[in-house]
């Protein structure tokens, strides 16, 4: 599905993604974490293209998308939810919903005949209405974001990364500023959407939600990889503990909770 070979990213005299190699498996939840400023934002860019590597390559499906604007990537499948995206607050969720796959109705010269344009906008508004389900927001749909919780609003901006047709999510911290109730609904979304088909690669800091759900997890400290496996491992692991808390000293047999 995704594979990062040798990534490296530097800002003047600061390299923040150094040398990273990560293979994400097609249908798994994958999870990326690590302290303040390892690097798990910005190698996210990278493979979004919002940042150009310095050296390395990211294969997508086969496709080397290295060299690739973003706007390609995301067509290839690859849909980023960034930490601080938002919605159009002067829409609906249906219309947030309805306006992110737009692209795909107006375009090309099939899109010029009016019976073929009506039957693509049928078939997009029934897509919107499967999706704002899985969330548990078709209730929700003719309310503008302010007038649903924070939380509803967070997972309103993944299901609408759905609507556009990606295969891979890259979600950055999408339960930044949940309460645990909140957490939990995105939890059990975030499954269901494994259960689809679709592939999760996921930052987080929140280490219940992360440790709950991933079937991986890789760990940056200072832009290295400093371990990869399974949350039980990961969370026994000297080198991810000594990240977190500062020292394995004295410290024997403590785990990440």
């Amino acid at each position: 599905m995704l594979e990062i070979k040798d990534i490296t990213k530097s800002f003047g005299g600061v390299t923040a993604v150094n040398d990273v190699s990560i293979k994400v498996e097609k249908g798994e939840i994958h999870g990326l974490i690590g302290p303040n400023g390892a690097g798990k934002t910005t190698l996210f860019k990278l493979i979004s293209k919002v940042l150009k590597p310095d050296s390395g390559r990211i294969d997508f499906n086969g496709t080397v998308v290295t060299g690739l604007p973003s706007y390609q990537v995301a067509r290839l499948g690859i849909g980023y939810v960034f930490q601080d995206s938002l919605l159009f607050s002067s829409m609906t969720l249906f219309e947030n919903m309805l306006v992110c796959g737009n692209t795909s109705v107006n375009s090309g010269l099939l899109s010029l005949i009016p019976f073929y344009q009506r039957k693509e906008e049928q078939g997009l508004r029934e897509r919107v209405r499967e999706v704002l389900n899985l969330f548990n927001l078709e209730a929700k749909a003719d309310s503008y974001p302010r007038q649903v919780s924070y939380g509803d609003q967070r997972r309103a901006l993944i299901a609408r990364t759905l609507i556009n047709g990606a295969s891979l999510f890259l979600l950055d911290e999408p339960s930044a500023g949940m309460n645990a109730i909140e957490r939990e609904e995105l939890s059990k979304d975030i499954l269901q959407m494994r259960r689809q088909g679709h592939t999760i690669f996921i930052i987080e800091h929140n280490l219940r939600l992360i440790m709950g759900i991933c079937d991986t997890i890789s760990v940056l400290n200072f832009g290295k990889l400093i371990h990869e496996g399974t949350p039980k491992e990961v969370a026994n692991d000297a080198a991810v503990i000594e990240a977190y808390i500062g020292t394995t000293h004295g410290k024997s047999g403590s785990t990440l909770r």
